[in-house]
């Protein structure tokens, strides 16, 4: 089967850069030729193939303006003292012992309301991670707490991006939906809490260096430098766009730059571009970063691995997996199937997005029932999709908080709820349905 060949090489080209060290971006503009090649070889023209690569960037323009409005977000936070205002006004509420815990609980909450873990990695997730970074414990299991509360609202909140596509796609009632959502999660939560927990009671004898004293010496604190924060939270409850909000909160990050630290335009405008970099070395270890240019790489990484999606679409790539995946489920179950099909779509398209619409394409004929294939992409895509190295979905909310790619094997919230599904789909039916919350007629 020439499709099999040509993810064979796909595959091998991620793992060769990935063991050389070398930049992701160029390991994906290979697996851009790779698939040109396939088109031509099927005889598609050089203007179709074109063709299906544009079309398929435009499904991603509206992600890549949000992570520009981000970049420039998170810069201002940081310049401004948004961060360093809650971290001062919370500090004394949090312990080594307790801020992993509360770090993947407070993520938790944040994502489900506002539906965005981009969103909530760049707020909630930079003020948790900035405090956990000054008591000194490990960033990678930052990270990965970080990661997993981001998970929580990805997939049951009703303002989520990828829970509204699943609902769409197989015609759930998005609250339907979302009540299915949060009944398969409740074990998995509660054990992710727990390690997280016990975790974090391991870390409560390191040394704590308070960044109170630091903090009061490089800015004048005040309630003002809050504003931006109030604005964005109170937009989101009013259900506006995050998009829109966030594009607010920065207007109101730049009125407080000018007013309130006396920043000049030039200034802000460096700052929303390059970032937030102060000369204080000890500031900058805990705020340095933000800025579009911090996006590019991610941005980058959109752009070219959308095109993917064009070109599956257009050359029909994906018609000839269906079946191995058919067979795949005979031999095993319909879930085993799905979350290998998860693993093989995320390693592909790169992207949360992409990676969902992939598996529901090719397994869409293996499970009837609408709200049982809702679970199944939910249980599988969007999670999958956080820990795959080169995929944006999760190396993105590692970025965002200073987390190194390590962060991944962190996330135990994103390896538990496909586990316990998988364990529930092994038994038999009125069990399963059961532990989804299906009514059996």
């Amino acid at each position: 089967m020439v499709e099999l060949i040509f993810l064979l090489l796909f595959s091998s080209v991620i793992l060769c850069f990935s063991f050389l060290s070398l930049p992701l971006l160029a390991s994906l503009l290979v697996g851009y030729v790779l698939f040109f090649i396939y088109g031509l070889i099927k005889e598609y023209t050089i203007s179709n193939m074109f063709s299906f690569s544009i079309a398929g960037i435009a499904t991603a323009r509206n992600v890549m303006l949000q992570l520009v409005i981000i970049g420039a977000m998170t810069g201002l936070w940081r310049a401004i003292g948004t961060i360093s205002y809650i971290v001062y006004s919370t500090y004394g509420l949090a312990t080594p012992g307790t801020i992993i815990l509360s770090t993947f609980l407070l993520c938790a909450l944040v994502s489900t309301l506002i539906g965005s873990s981009m969103g909530t990695s760049a707020t909630m997730g930079v003020i948790c991670a900035t405090t956990a970074f000054s008591m000194g414990l490990d960033p990678a299991i930052v990270g990965g707490a970080v990661l997993s509360g981001c998970a929580v609202g990805d997939r049951c909140s009703p303002v989520s991006g990828p829970a509204t596509l699943i609902s769409s796609l197989t015609e759930t009632d998005i609250y339907d939906f979302c009540r299915m959502m949060v009944r398969t999660a409740v074990l998995p939560f509660i054990l992710t809490g727990i390690i997280y927990y016990f975790i974090g009671g391991k870390a409560s004898n390191v040394v704590i260096s308070s960044p109170i004293e630091l903090f009061e010496s490089y800015y004048d604190m005040s309630i003002w430098m809050l504003l931006p924060a109030v604005v964005l939270i109170i937009l989101i409850i009013v259900r506006l766009k995050v998009r829109h909000a966030m594009l607010i909160s920065v207007v109101v990050s730049v009125i407080v730059g000018i007013f309130n630290h006396s920043l000049s335009f030039r200034k802000i405008f460096s700052i929303i571009i390059f970032g937030f970099h102060p000369e204080n070395e000890e500031i900058a270890r805990l705020l340095a970063g933000g800025g579009v240019v911090s996006m590019a790489k991610i941005i980058g990484i959109i752009l070219i691995s959308s095109t993917y999606s064009g070109i599956f679409k257009g050359t029909g790539f994906l018609n000839g997996i269906k079946k191995l995946v058919k067979h795949l489920s005979d031999r095993t179950n319909t879930f085993f199937a799905t979350l290998v099909t998860s693993i093989a779509t995320s390693m592909l398209a790169c992207n949360q997005t992409l990676s969902v619409m992939l598996t529901n394409d090719v397994c869409s004929e293996l499970v009837d029932d609408n709200e049982k294939r809702a679970i199944y992409l939910s249980d599988t895509a969007i999670l999958v999709a956080e820990l795959i190295p080169w995929s944006i979905a999760g190396t993105a909310v590692l970025l965002f908080v200073g987390s190194p790619i390590t962060g991944l094997l962190f996330s135990f919230y994103n390896y538990l709820l496909p586990l316990c599904t998988l364990l529930f789909s092994c038994f038999e039916k009125k069990v399963f349905d059961r532990y989804i919350g299906k009514k059996l007629s």
